[in-house]
């Protein structure tokens, strides 16, 4: 009832997202009020079905009819992914492993904590072979994780009894993944004019695009409430490490309330980031380019051109792939 409550009153501020993602990190054998946990969780389960099913709200004008279900699946997925960590600490194997099933199958196999979360169940029930293609067909598409790769890793052993031939088996599913990968960068290579700036940086040098003319540059837009941005950070220090001949520049934009200079200044040395940041105090530059989403990363060739568009932050091991695959394309 809360949530209905909730939602009615504010639709496009309530999202249940937050209470899955606590479940996730807090919810163990331990944990007090299992029971009614898994009241509360069905209950959603059931709206979020229904929903599904008959939907309550009209499909906005512009929005494809099958993006709009999607989001809806996606949003039963969630709520049945979470259900199974609450069943599992009740012991419920066999009730979580039918919640992760459904979740699996509305997801289409692209949600990366389902698939890990399913392919774990199913090694845990004796499910080898499915646990495997699961696994095997997430990994090969690009949805990985190391806790994936660990998985794989000992269901090969199982069915070997030997570690011996694992590092050729998983190389074959790395390098189908790379393959898929290079023939979605391909598709979304483009070759746009980019927009000269000049900003200033944190230690109050001015800094123009021009500066850089002739090496590939990345400008990394984010800001310090925004939790993919900081959390892909360690993944972008190894990118800039590996990729010493390319220009990293990270554009703080859309930054909220007072002193920001001194927010970032203070998390980057809080954190020991060797990152150039620029201060986009205006969003000048964020709006030139049409940025719409943070984190995003605009790729520019040596020659100035726009080149490549990534949205978002999706995990350490798909940004590394990504630059791997895509630098080379456009010959830094």
């Amino acid at each position: 009832e809360a949530l209905t409550f909730f939602e009615k009153l504010e639709p496009n501020s309530f999202s249940p997202y937050p209470v899955f993602s606590s479940i996730h990190k807090n919810v163990n054998s331990r944990s007090e009020s299992l029971d009614l946990l898994d009241v509360v969780l069905s209950s959603m389960i059931d709206m979020f079905r229904l929903e599904l099913e008959s939907p309550s709200d009209k499909k906005p004008v512009g929005v494809v009819t099958s993006l709009w279900m999607e989001k809806k699946a996606v949003a039963l997925a969630s709520a049945l992914n979470a259900s199974s960590y609450v069943l599992l600490s009740m012991d419920k194997v066999n009730f979580a492993k039918d919640q992760l099933e459904e979740a699996y199958n509305l997801s289409n196999g692209i949600d990366k904590q389902v698939n890990t979360n399913y392919g774990n169940i199913l090694l845990k029930t004796g499910d080898l072979d499915l646990a495997r293609k699961v696994l095997e067909n997430s990994i090969a598409s690009g949805v990985q994780s190391p806790e994936m790769e660990e998985l794989v890793k000992n269901i090969y052993i199982k069915e070997n009894r030997s570690e011996d031939g694992y590092e050729d088996y998983f190389s074959g599913i790395k390098a189908l993944a790379m393959d898929n990968l290079s023939s979605k960068i391909k598709e979304k290579i483009i070759s746009e004019p980019s927009y000269g700036f000049t900003l200033i940086d944190t230690e109050g040098n001015k800094v123009s695009l021009s500066d850089y003319k002739g090496q590939a540059v990345i400008l990394d837009f984010w800001a310090t409430w925004c939790g993919p941005c900081k959390a892909s950070f360690p993944a972008m220090e190894k990118a800039m490490a590996k990729y010493s001949d390319a220009k990293f520049l990270f554009i703080n934009s859309r930054e909220s309330g007072y002193g920001k200079l001194e927010k970032v200044t203070s998390y980057m040395f809080e954190n020991d980031y060797p990152f150039h940041v620029l201060m986009d105090v205006d969003d000048r530059v964020y709006e030139s380019y049409k940025v719409a989403f943070l984190p995003t990363k605009i790729i520019l060739d040596g020659n100035g051109m726009v080149r490549y568009k990534s949205i978002g932050f999706y995990g350490e091991k798909e940004l590394l792939d990504e630059f791997e695959v895509l630098l080379p394309m456009i010959k830094i």
